[in-house]
């Protein structure tokens, strides 16, 4: 065990470990330690700072947005700087200029009252699973790319904006060992130019039983949980 508080000197390979560690709590202290450093310094920001502290991302937020209705007017700025997101596989500090929203949205596909024996039923009655696998399966292609009419409507990049796009140093083969996949989705040519797009993503499934508990039934229901994340052309209401 280190103690942080007696030593002057730090390894780079020492290690906090505890929930939100380094997320979103790194990026907080640098920025309070950015704002002692001017103190100490006796310099004072050129701009006004509202810092905002949520306790409650994980959980959706819930008294965050309403706070931002009732305290808009405090609230107003020129720029918002969310301290949050991965550590670049650089290693070095990263500065992103835009943040995805979210949309988030249940579905749920009824088949009969109650679950149903497989084999006194199966072929006859449908099965709520696999019309929800069906109608997943209908809203992509096969390299991934949304198919919903007007989905990337008014997304453009620029010749300029793709060399941008392309100068970031990011290793996709290491991301692609180090999270277990072999074959990206196709929607941009690379990571940066993919994060420019709207996403549509299943976050969630849930139906019957599966493991020791699997039972040869034909389910009465099946959920999905979607996210829908959105870029500044995306209009959230559409």
């Amino acid at each position: 065990v280190i103690d942080f508080a007696a030593t002057s000197h730090f390894e780079p390979d020492w290690r906090l470990y505890g929930r939100s560690a380094s997320d979103d709590t790194g990026p907080i202290i640098a920025l309070l330690v950015a704002l002692d450093a001017l103190d100490s310094l006796g310099l004072a920001p050129t701009s006004n700072l509202r810092v905002v502290l949520d306790g409650e991302e994980e959980a959706g937020s819930p008294n965050l947005v309403p706070a931002i209705e009732r305290y808009r007017d405090k609230l107003t700025a020129d720029l918002m700087l969310i301290l949050d997101g991965p550590l670049h596989q650089a290693g070095r500090p990263t500065l992103v200029y835009g943040a995805r929203g979210n949309v988030t949205m249940e579905l749920t596909v009824f088949g009969p009252r109650v679950p149903l024996h497989s084999g006194h039923y199966g072929n006859w009655v449908p099965n709520p699973a696999m019309r929800l696998a069906q109608l997943l399966a209908s809203m992509k292609d096969d390299e991934g790319r949304v198919v919903v009419e007007g989905f990337y409507d008014g997304i453009e990049l620029s010749e300029s904006d793709e060399r941008v796009l392309a100068s970031v140093p990011d290793d996709l083969e290491g991301l692609e060992r180090r999270y277990g996949f072999s074959e990206t989705d196709r929607v941009g040519s690379s990571l940066q130019e993919a994060l420019q797009y709207p996403s549509l993503n299943v976050r969630g499934l849930r139906s019957g039983w599966v493991g020791s508990e699997a039972r040869t039934i034909i389910p009465d229901r099946a959920i999905a949980a979607v996210d829908v994340r959105l870029v500044a052309e995306t209009d959230a209401d559409a």
